[in-house]
């Protein structure tokens, strides 16, 4: 069955609708004219339905004019059709195929590098060894030799330890392991004193090696000394250690905020102007003007790359742009108004300025006015590690 539908489909055929007194004989005339007809369906009297081969088509018009009967095409199948429907779209074919050659083209360059996984060592200066080796941008992927390239920057940097590359599409991932600082491995056999890296109060002081050289409740500064890695001895000269202790210190955070009793706000209307432009590879085509007709407006960016068959990455995408319209008004705050917006909005500058871990025991507010404004200056008390080790030096 499988075969005999391919097979009808490769030779195409139409169905088609014949109506008439005489649609039987009709019937009779094909089988004797060697016209293959099948699936006959009477629908009503006087009207069936069938299917016939595209080739003898034109072969049924005499026997339509003996039965005096009417033809109506329901529709085409098969290849024939498909060719015969596309011979009129000879330009969209040879864009279509032209689009293919140069996506498949382009799909065998580099158009995209990413590097992950390095903390210490900057990006630029891994982009940089990158592109000394050959890994840029609209290079041909065969051309590079990955494996000389992870050599050549072992070589080059003693701070990278194991290099990895994954290919996906036109992208290239350089995956980076760093290996541990050399700096950090001389500390931990190197005698070294704890110092303050902050100002503050000393809350509690658990040394667990070296000497320690404040108390609870000193005021300390940045620099300072906490706990030295030389440590007295009555039997013996100083015995040098590396430092090892858990310091807490309180620390403040001041910071203040004005809010006008009048001010112009910008808020978003509602319109909205989206630009596109399509890129391939480093070049752009703009399907519009970018420039947008709002004065003041958002603009929230968006790119969608053309995967194909859901993981291959091509070097086309899309590029879209919205621009949000904002206009502005003016508003008039009571005085307390204006107090809670500025206390809200100094809670969040200070809480930008206090360092993460540290637990906050405390929030004072001074509210003062001054010429149609009112100003909010908010302290934060706040409870923190404090001490860097730094290493003797002789």
């Amino acid at each position: 069955m499988f075969l005999l539908k391919t097979y009808e489909f490769y030779k195409g055929y139409s169905e088609i609708q014949i109506e008439g007194y005489f649609v039987e004989r009709f019937v009779n005339l094909c089988s004797l004219r060697g016209i293959k007809i099948w699936d006959i369906d009477k629908k009503t009297e006087g009207i069936i339905n069938l299917k016939i081969y595209e080739k003898d088509l034109g072969r049924v018009d005499e026997l339509l004019k003996i039965t005096k009967s009417q033809m109506r095409i329901i529709k085409k199948v098969g290849i024939p059709n498909i060719t015969n429907l596309y011979k009129k779209r000879k330009l969209f074919i040879i864009i279509s195929l032209i689009c293919c050659a140069v996506i498949y083209f382009l799909s065998l360059h580099i158009w995209d590098v990413e590097v992950v996984g390095n903390e210490k060592i900057p990006t630029e200066e891994i982009e940089k060894i990158l592109d000394e080796e050959g890994v840029q941008v609209g290079r041909r992927k065969e051309s590079i030799d990955f494996e000389k390239m992870k050599s050549n920057i072992y070589v080059k940097r003693q701070d990278v330890l194991w290099i990895g590359v994954k290919i996906k599409g036109v992208k290239v991932t350089v995956e980076i392991l760093e290996r541990k600082n050399a700096d950090e491995d001389v500390l931990e056999n190197f005698p070294t004193n704890i110092v303050a890296d902050r100002d503050g109060v000393i809350q509690k002081i658990s040394v667990r090696s070296g000497q320690k050289c404040v108390e609870v409740g000193d005021v300390v500064c940045k620099g300072d000394v906490l706990v030295s890695g030389l440590v007295d001895s009555e039997h013996s000269d100083p015995i040098m250690v590396n430092s090892n202790a858990d310091i807490k210190i309180k620390t403040w955070y001041t910071t203040k905020k004005a809010v006008p009793y009048q001010k112009t706000i910008l808020s978003k209307s509602g319109l909205v102007d989206k630009k596109c432009k399509i890129k391939l590879g480093n070049y752009t085509i703009n399907l519009a003007n970018n420039s947008t007709k709002f004065e003041k407006y958002d603009t929230i960016n968006s790119v969608k790359k053309l995967v194909l068959f859901g993981k291959i990455e091509t070097p086309i995408s899309l590029d879209v742009s919205t621009y949000e319209e904002l206009i502005t008004s003016d508003v008039l705050y009571t005085p307390e108004q204006a107090e809670t917006i500025a206390k809200k909005e100094v809670y969040d500058l200070v809480m930008k300025n206090i360092p993460d871990g540290a637990e906050v025991l405390n929030y004072d507010y001074n509210v003062f006015s001054e010429n149609d404004e009112v100003i909010v200056r908010i302290t934060a008390e706040c409870l923190e590690n404090i001490g860097v080790e730094e290493k003797i030096s002789f």
